[in-house]
């Protein structure tokens, strides 16, 4: 059960789905375990790795919130999504990278 809603989580979807409605609600607790469990089925997750180093920050554990920061950063940079990496980069202390389109 989650939340005490009467309703269990049968996939990382739902699970990550409840995890940003709780950030959304401040439920900072209830999204960092939403997130741990999405994780600990697909550490691999783009989403749920940005999320919880997010769920982290803001329960004001940036010392647990880095190494998903850091996870974040590589996958985002992989995939060339300079939002996310720069987000990443911001929380690590890094500085942007983010190139800008030349008119």
């Amino acid at each position: 059960m989650f939340w005490g809603y009467g309703f269990t989580l049968t996939s990382s979807t739902s699970s990550s789905q409840l995890g940003n409605v709780a950030i959304f609600q401040e439920r900072r607790d209830a999204a960092v375990a939403a997130f741990r469990k999405v994780l600990a089925k697909n550490p691999e997750h783009y989403g749920a790795n940005y999320q919880l180093a997010v769920a982290l920050d803001r329960s004001g554990k940036p010392a647990q919130a880095q190494p998903y920061w850091e996870k974040s950063l590589a996958m985002a940079a992989a995939i060339k999504d300079e939002t996310t990496a720069d987000t990443a980069r911001k929380r690590l202390g890094l500085p942007e990278r983010r190139i800008m389109a030349r008119r």
